[in-house]
C-alpha cells in the first residue's frame, strides 16, 4: 500500500488529497503456514478528509475486524459482501495518524458515572455504523486512547451475570481484543495485610481475584473456594509481566503522576473534587450504622434502651449526619495526619492486590475484615468475576467507601474519575 499527501499526478486546481495506492494481494497466513485468514484486497482511492475543525486527517480502508473504514461513494452493492463484524464506518472527531489502531482494548463500566469518566478521557471518538455479530445486544462507544482502539461497553446493570453476558458478546463482535479493563468504583479494605492504608479515591489494580460468594456451606460455616480452578483462572503471562513492571518503584511513580494529570483534566471538565481529611471518615469495624440512644427507634434500640441486634430500614438509608454517628468511634490514619501537617499530599495512591468479586454489596465492616484476612483481599467489587474467565482482564477501580455499613455515595463520581484516569495511564504502557 502506498500512502502520500501529494498526488502522484499533480493537478494544481484540485485540493490536497490523501492517495491510497493499490497494494498487491498478499496471502495472509496464521503464522503456522496456513491460509485460514482471507486475502486482503485494496482499491485505489483518493479523497479529502477533514475533521469538524476543518483540519485534514487521514482515514483509510482496512480489511481486518475492528479497523477504521472511510465513508465510500455510493456503489453498486448487489455483489458486495457484508462488512465484517466490529468494523468502524465513520470518524467523528480528532486528528489521527495514517492508520488508527484496530479495536484491541475493551473497557467495561457498570454505572453511567463510570462510563462518563472514561469517555471524557478519549483522545478521539468514532460514530456512525459498525457491524456487530449476530446476537450481540451490547451498547458501545468506540474511540481511541493513546495508540489503542478502544470499545467502551455500557453494561445494563451491576453484577457478574450482566458482566459475563456483555463480555461474551463483546468478544464475538471484537475478536481481536487483547485486554479488557473493568473500570469503576469499589469498596476498599482500609488496612491491608502489610498495614498499607487505603483512602477514599485511591485506585486498586487487580493482580488476582477471589469470588468471595463462591463457597461451600458446612454446618459450622462457609468455606470460600479459593483455588485457581475453583475460583478464577490465572492471569495471562503478558498481563502478569506488565503488572510486575508497574509494581516497580519508577514505573509506579510514573503511573501515579500520569494518572494525577488525567484526574486534573477530569476535574476541569466535571468539577470533581476529592474528600478533605475531615470528610474521609473510617469508623471502627464493629461500630454499626444505626440509630443510637437517645433515639426512639424500637427496632435499633430495645425497650431497655440498649442496642438490639437489628437495624431498621430507615437507618440503612440515612446518612451518618442524620443518625449522628459518633466521630469519636472513627479510626485515625497516618496518611491523613501527614496531609494535615502538610508533610505530604493526598493525591490518590495506586495499589495492587486481589479483588473480592461477587453479587453481594459488602456493607459490613466485620465481614469485610474477616474475608479480607482469610483471602488476602484488598477491595470488593461486583463485575470482575463475570469478565475474568471470558477476556484477558484487569480490574481498575477507585475506592468510594470502606465496604462497611457507613457507605456514602457522595464520593462515587470522584472514585470513578480516579479509576478512569489511572486506566488511561495504564494503557499508555500496554504493549509499548
Amino acid at each position: 500500500m502506498l500512502i502520500t499527501t501529494h498526488p502522484l499526478w499533480p493537478e494544481p486546481e484540485t485540493p490536497s488529497l490523501i492517495w491510497v495506492g493499490p497494494a498487491p494481494e498478499i496471502d495472509s497466513d496464521d503464522g503456522m503456514g496456513g491460509t485460514d485468514v482471507p486475502s486482503r484486497h485494496y482499491l485505489p482511492l483518493s479523497f479529502p478528509i477533514q475533521n469538524r475543525s476543518g483540519q485534514e486527517i487521514i482515514e483509510i480502508s482496512g480489511a481486518s475486524q475492528g479497523e477504521i473504514r472511510p465513508e465510500q461513494p455510493e456503489q453498486d452493492t448487489s455483489t458486495q459482501r457484508a462488512p465484517e463484524a466490529g468494523r468502524l464506518e465513520s470518524l467523528q472527531q480528532g486528528s489521527f495518524s495514517s492508520r488508527p489502531p484496530q479495536i484491541d482494548i475493551a473497557i467495561l463500566c457498570a454505572l453511567t458515572l463510570e462510563a462518563d469518566a472514561v469517555e471524557s478521557l478519549f483522545d478521539g471518538q468514532w460514530t456512525g455504523g459498525y457491524n456487530r455479530s449476530e446476537g450481540d445486544t451490547n451498547t458501545y462507544t468506540l474511540g481511541i486512547i493513546g495508540r489503542h482502539g478502544v470499545v467502551l461497553v455500557h453494561m445494563p446493570g451491576m453484577g457478574t451475570t450482566y458482566s459475563a453476558t456483555v463480555a461474551t458478546c463483546c468478544r464475538s463482535t471484537f475478536p481481536r481484543i487483547s485486554l479488557a479493563l473493568v473500570v469503576g468504583i469499589c469498596g476498599g479494605v482500609p488496612f491491608f495485610q502489610d498495614e498499607t492504608e487505603l483512602l477514599l479515591g485511591d485506585v486498586v489494580i487487580s493482580d488476582g481475584l477471589v469470588r468471595y460468594d463462591f463457597a461451600r456451606q458446612y454446618p459450622d460455616g462457609c468455606l470460600i473456594k479459593n483455588s485457581v480452578s475453583e475460583s478464577a483462572r490465572k492471569l495471562p503471562v503478558e498481563i502478569l509481566g506488565y503488572l510486575a513492571k508497574l509494581k516497580g518503584i519508577n514505573a509506579r511513580k510514573n503511573l501515579r503522576e500520569r494518572a494525577a494529570e488525567y484526574l486534573t483534566t477530569l476535574s476541569k471538565i466535571h468539577g470533581v473534587m476529592g474528600p478533605s481529611v475531615e470528610e474521609d471518615i473510617l469508623f471502627e469495624s464493629t461500630y454499626r450504622h444505626r440509630h443510637h440512644p437517645p433515639s426512639s427507634c424500637n427496632i435499633c434500640i430495645g425497650k431497655s434502651g440498649e442496642l438490639t441486634g437489628m437495624i431498621c430500614g430507615v437507618a440503612r438509608e440515612a446518612s451518618c449526619e442524620d443518625l449522628k454517628c459518633d466521630i469519636g468511634r472513627s479510626v485515625p490514619r497516618k496518611r491523613q495526619w501527614e496531609a494535615g501537617q502538610n508533610l505530604t499530599n493526598l493525591y490518590p495512591a495506586v495499589h495492587f492486590g486481589k479483588f473480592g468479586s461477587g453479587d453481594k454489596v459488602m456493607k459490613s465492616g466485620e465481614d469485610r475484615d474477616r474475608i479480607a484476612r482469610s483471602e488476602g483481599i484488598i477491595a470488593f467489587e461486583m463485575e470482575g468475576a463475570g469478565v475474568w474467565d471470558t477476556l484477558p482482564c484487569v480490574i481498575i477501580k477507585g475506592i468510594c467507601d470502606y465496604s462497611d455499613s457507613h457507605k456514602d455515595k457522595r464520593w462515587q463520581v470522584y472514585a470513578a474519575s480516579t479509576a478512569a484516569a489511572c486506566a488511561k495511564a495504564f494503557l499508555e504502557g500496554w504493549r509499548q
